[in-house]
């Protein structure tokens, strides 16, 4: 009479075994999975793209408002974006217009990714100097191009890779730090000097990366 409760007890035993061996393989691979992905390194509040001071709420300008930072890079591609609130157009004819910077530390190198739309067209280069200050000299503003995507109020700049291995080729294990992001309302046309500007929003420079990670970017796109 005790034979089909002890068969019964041995086979519920056995179902909640493979239930266990079974959640125990997916865990390890969604884990692994989410471990490659990184998104949205650097983070800034909204409503705070304002020269104005002292700062008053709702004065912000949405188009120059960033929300997030990222970068992604593939063997032979690096691309940078810069988020915003509200990527509106702006009509060319405004003396005072849109440039988007990002910059990131590499080998102790700064290496400085701006995005400009003006009267004279949109341009996008990648500057690089030593050490921590950004005021580099221009490599050249052909190797980087870009999109100012106004469905996604993003600002996308891609250059080669090889524009930041002035010092040899990167190793998949470095990493790229300090990542972060400036916006600027400017008066000139590109290249012009003197440049002048304000600054409306500065993130926090604290993105860190390491080359070639998957990325919510896709590079090149």
């Amino acid at each position: 009479m005790q034979q089909p409760i002890a068969d019964g007890s041995r086979g519920c035993r056995i179902r909640v075994a493979l239930c266990l061996a079974i959640v125990a393989c997916l865990l390890p691979t969604t884990g692994a999975v989410a471990a490659r992905t990184v998104c949205q390194l650097v983070k800034d509040r909204a409503d705070d793209a304002n020269d104005v001071e002292p700062f008053t709420r709702g004065q912000s300008d949405p188009s120059l408002d960033i929300r997030s930072v990222d970068v992604a890079t593939s063997p032979r591609l690096l691309t940078v974006v810069v988020r915003v609130t509200n990527l509106a157009f702006r009509n060319p004819a405004e003396l005072r217009l849109p440039r988007y910077s990002a910059s990131f530390v590499h080998r102790e190198r700064t290496f400085e990714v701006n995005a400009y739309r003006g009267p004279d067209g949109e341009f996008f280069d990648i500057s690089t100097s030593q050490n921590s200050d950004t005021s580099g000299v221009l490599i050249s503003s052909q190797t980087a191009t870009g999109v100012f995507d106004e469905s996604k109020s993003e600002v996308r700049v891609t250059a080669p890779l090889a524009a930041i291995e002035v010092d040899g080729k990167i190793d998949p294990a470095e990493r790229l730090t300090e990542l972060g992001a400036m916006s600027w309302r400017d008066v000139g046309s590109y290249g012009s000097t003197p440049y002048a500007g304000t600054t409306l929003d500065t993130t926090s420079r604290s993105g860190t990366y390491r080359f070639h990670v998957r990325s919510c970017v896709t590079p090149g796109r």
